[in-house]
């Protein structure tokens, strides 16, 4: 079952899952296996999950296939592949759409256009210019009444930032790139527990 490989150089679907169990059966027949697939169907489905390609797929359908409500899909190969048909199709439509937004030479130009997290963090806290009044890095004061005491005083600005001069980090993997809700190692509730420690 080493040899069993999803090809990705068909365009569509239903092509790419006919050919996987074509080959899948023809290994079977030189095995003289042909009802593997009615005496052990979650072997079976698992045998055509590890021949999945890309990866990204993969880990899909493997996820998904985890949840309670996808037991019966396991249990039948014809339930499965009618099941895979349709996250191969969404899956295509997806990976299109990505590389019609990121070509190769439009995703470089789109980089270099808009500046990163880390670097915007980093001038946002960097000395102001010569000739500017520097401002106190505290909360803001704006009178809506008659003086400093009267009851229209607002806070403004009391929202907490790092510490000056460090950028912004996932809390679980110290990457620069994504916060922890975004961290793809963290679930929700991890993220929102660290997220609360380390404010």
């Amino acid at each position: 079952m080493r040899s069993l490989s999803m090809s990705t150089t068909l365009p569509d679907a239903e092509s790419r899952v006919m050919k996987l169990v074509t080959d899948f059966n023809e290994i079977l027949d030189a095995q003289d296996m042909d009802d593997f697939p009615l005496e052990e169907p979650k072997m079976a489905v698992e045998f055509l999950c590890a021949a999945l390609k890309p990866p990204a797929l993969k880990q899909t359908v493997i996820t998904e296939l985890k949840r309670t409500m996808h037991k019966s899909t396991k249990k039948s190969v014809k339930v499965f592949l009618d099941w895979l048909r349709s996250r191969v199709s969404a899956f295509l439509i997806f990976e299109s759409a990505i590389q019609r937004t990121t070509g190769a030479d439009g995703s470089q130009a789109h980089q270099q256009s808009k500046p990163s997290n880390a670097s915007r963090n980093s001038a946002r806290f960097q000395s102001p210019r010569a000739g500017a009044a520097a401002v106190a890095p505290g909360p803001k004061l704006s009178s809506v009444g008659s003086g400093p005491g009267s009851a229209g005083t607002k806070l403004q600005g009391a929202k907490k930032s790092s510490t000056p001069g460090q950028p912004r980090k996932c809390f679980k993997c110290g990457d620069l790139t994504h916060g922890v809700f975004q961290c793809p190692l963290a679930s929700a509730t991890e993220a929102k527990e660290l997220y609360d420690k380390n404010r």
